[in-house]
């Protein structure tokens, strides 16, 4: 309405100066008295209605409403508006000479609330060039400041960032398996999440390790690759992020050993799979762009792998698993 108002205080002027009344048409009548009555016919309901408001939002108690007592409507100024044929015909009576003026306003192919909006305009311009009343209430409304609408956020969520669209960490950690002869891997991985829709979302981990042990028959070495995928449940905040999963790991196991030198024992390697149910967790800690970040992980190898020894196991990827990793996401 801001618009409005700059334009009828710029225009009503100009139309003042611009309009004259018509001799035969200036009769006197009751004393000015700054009151106006708004008469549509023939503009629709919507624009009717929308009209009504806008002059009432420009004029306020100047408009008086339809259910006006007799004396008053007697001595208001008038704006009558009757739409025909994709015009509007404005006729304004009032002011001190009680003059009248009148205004065509094309209105074709205008949507109903730009033709309320123009035929409001023109209206209060009509009834500002005739009323002292009517210019001052205009002029004073020129001159109001509009009221900022302030949109308040929520503390809590204005300390919320939105969730990054994938995270990416490079972790290094240890694995151990639950099985007498398990070992202990060090190891080093990288890890994706990707956030979906809500709090779900989905990870994936690529994972090296690597252990030994050591026997009366030589040293045993065992290295481990593996890939781990989950479907997750987390949380998020502005320095924090963290997340549950359920999924699974499969991999392989190379087992080697090394005898002895003279014992007469001869060494070999083999590759053996190993794979089972996991619950992980995951957890980030700092900024958007960098975070410190971890990942735990237990489940159990449905499928084990196992090195021998002619019938003794040397070391062992079975059983149940624990693995702990700390690293830098991105």
């Amino acid at each position: 309405m801001r618009a409005v108002r700059a334009a009828l205080a710029a225009g009503f002027a100009t139309l003042a100066f611009g309009l004259v009344a018509s001799p035969a048409e200036a009769a006197p009548g009751p004393p000015e008295t700054g009151a106006v009555i708004l008469e549509v016919g023939g503009c629709g309901a919507r624009v009717a209605a929308d009209t009504r408001r806008i002059v009432g939002i420009e004029l306020g108690v100047l408009l008086l409403p339809p259910t006006a007592p007799p004396e008053r409507r007697a001595a208001a100024d008038r704006l009558g508006v009757a739409c025909e044929a994709g015009a509007a015909a404005l006729v304004a009576t009032g002011g001190p000479a009680r003059a009248m003026v009148r205004r065509r306003l094309p209105l074709v192919d205008l949507p109903d609330d730009v033709s309320a909006r123009a035929v409001a305009l023109a209206g209060i311009e009509l009834l500002a060039a005739l009323s002292p009343v009517v210019r001052a209430r205009v002029a004073a409304r020129a001159l109001e400041p509009t009221a900022a609408i302030a949109i308040v956020t929520p503390s809590s969520e204005r300390s919320i960032a939105p969730a990054p669209p994938m995270r990416l960490s490079i972790l290094g950690g240890v694995r151990t398996f639950s099985s007498g002869a398990g070992l202990l891997a060090w190891g080093a991985s990288l890890d994706l999440e990707r956030p979906l829709v809500g709090v779900w979302g989905l990870a994936g981990n690529v994972e090296v390790a690597a252990g030994g042990a050591s026997s009366a028959l030589g040293d045993a070495h065992e290295q481990l690759a593996s890939l781990g995928g989950c479907w997750e449940a987390g949380a998020h905040g502005a320095h924090w992020a963290g997340a549950v999963g359920l999924g699974g790991r499969v991999g392989l196991a190379r087992f080697a050993g090394t005898p002895p030198p003279g014992s007469g024992v001869v060494g070999s390697a083999v590759v053996r799979p190993w794979a089972g149910p996991a619950v992980s967790v995951r957890a980030w800690l700092g900024g958007r762009s960098v975070a410190l970040a971890f990942l735990g992980e237990v489940g159990f190898a449905l499928r084990g792998a196992q090195g021998l020894s002619g019938s003794d196991v040397l070391l062992a990827a079975s059983g149940g698993w624990l693995s702990a990793a700390l690293g830098v996401g991105f």
